[in-house]
């Protein structure tokens, strides 16, 4: 059994993301409490884990939709696919639809077609994303399981940075940056982006060619990325 995904997205090369870096949470109450089967059980190697029953999984007691929350401590990342595994037991509630979205709340990839099945225990499938934004915050909404009618669950998460533009806060920034990553169709990218002045006291950048479009900008709270015709009407 391969006890991690690949490392590889598509063209390009991508990175997971240390789980030192990460945290995960949701406010759905989880099977077996105290000591249930938590979230924070997802940002774990093992399969094992001083739960009630011993096993190293998130396992919410519900049916309904339910929502994951994952930080991302640090810089922000640019998010080039992700994982999931699934867990030890009962394939009924494994996943069946969801979307992930970035803090902005843009869905950036969304499982609708209730084709995705885990066929055996332990096992990972990888998910690319159809877009990319510099984000610290990432929420993955399960919409229904594969019909247990009291528990949705899953074994690992894991997530993979297509690459991070190297965006400062103070002293000279860098006249271009570089942001790569995959195509929804597949396809390998390398956008430059160039230096555009500057947007609440921080430098922000243009992609190269079209200097009145997308930006890389800080918000006051974090790095983004942000049609500016949007950012002037919110």
């Amino acid at each position: 059994m391969n006890d991690s995904p690949t490392a590889e997205n598509g063209g390009g090369p991508s990175t997971p993301v240390p789980y030192s870096r990460l945290s995960i949470s949701s406010k759905t109450p989880v099977h077996g409490r105290p000591k249930g089967e938590e979230a924070h059980y997802l940002l774990d190697e093992g399969t094992s884990a001083p739960s009630n029953w011993g096993t190293s999984k998130w396992n919410a007691q519900t049916s309904s939709e339910v929502t994951l929350e994952i930080t991302v401590s640090g810089a922000p990342i640019l998010l080039a696919k992700y994982a999931l595994k699934s867990a030890n037991d009962c394939p009924n509630r494994d996943p069946k639809t969801w979307s992930l979205s970035c803090e902005r709340k843009t869905v950036i990839h969304a499982m609708t077609d209730n084709s995705c099945k885990w066929p055996s225990r332990w096992q990972w499938k990888e998910f690319p994303v159809e877009q990319q934004q510099p984000s610290n915050k990432f929420y993955l909404t399960i919409n229904n399981n594969h019909g247990d009618g009291g528990c949705t669950q899953l074994g690992q998460l894991r997530l993979f940075s297509g690459g991070s533009p190297s965006l400062v806060a103070s002293g000279a920034p860098p006249a271009q940056i570089t942001v790569t990553g995959t195509s929804p169709h597949g396809g390998a990218y390398n956008d430059q982006w160039n230096l555009a002045g500057a947007a609440n006291g921080r430098p922000q950048w243009a992609r190269r060619g079209n200097p009145g479009g997308d930006k890389i900008h800080w918000d006051g709270q974090r790095w983004c990325l942000r049609y500016v015709q949007e950012e002037a009407s919110a």
